[in-house]
């Protein structure tokens, strides 16, 4: 959810967006919305809002991953403008997390979510941070083209 203030004048706008008038695409459950700028997640329910005051020139991005039964959501590749674009990862629900399908070639990709308790990447150095609940996992794509990992959440 991109949110900028173009007008011309020097007042502030408000941006706020609540989640249930995002019409079609509106979540039924709960969701993490990255804020793409900062680096943070940000748990929300179906009905809360995002955004707030944009100064002049000012922006917001936000990207809005569900949160799965399990409790883990899967961001994506944050370093890249859209995370979890179809040409880049593909994220499946699973009945113990999800099963994610990173696509490059002979590279590495840092995968990044948000969850309750800090879940396991098979065959990927994991990182979790309790206090936020980002976790990171680096993900070796080989020259094949895609590589698919199983994201377990903690029981």
């Amino acid at each position: 959810m991109l949110a900028m203030h173009s007008f011309p004048g020097d007042q502030d706008i408000d941006a706020t967006v609540r989640l249930a008038d995002l019409d079609d695409t509106a979540p039924t459950r709960d969701v993490i919305a990255w804020d793409w700028r900062a680096g943070t997640a940000t748990r929300l329910g179906p009905n809360d809002e995002i955004g707030g005051v944009l100064s002049r020139e000012g922006w917001s991005y936000h990207v809005l991953a569900p949160v799965l039964p399990t409790g883990l959501a899967v961001v994506g590749d944050v370093e890249r403008f859209v995370p979890a674009g179809d040409a880049r990862i593909e994220v499946a629900a699973t009945d113990t997390g999800a099963r994610v399908v990173v696509k490059g070639a002979g590279e590495a990709v840092t995968l990044t979510g948000w969850a309750d308790a800090a879940p396991t990447v098979d065959g990927a150095a994991t990182s979790f941070d309790p206090a936020t609940g980002i976790w990171e996992a680096a993900v070796q794509v080989p020259s094949r083209g895609w590589a698919a990992v199983e994201v377990v959440a903690a029981v």
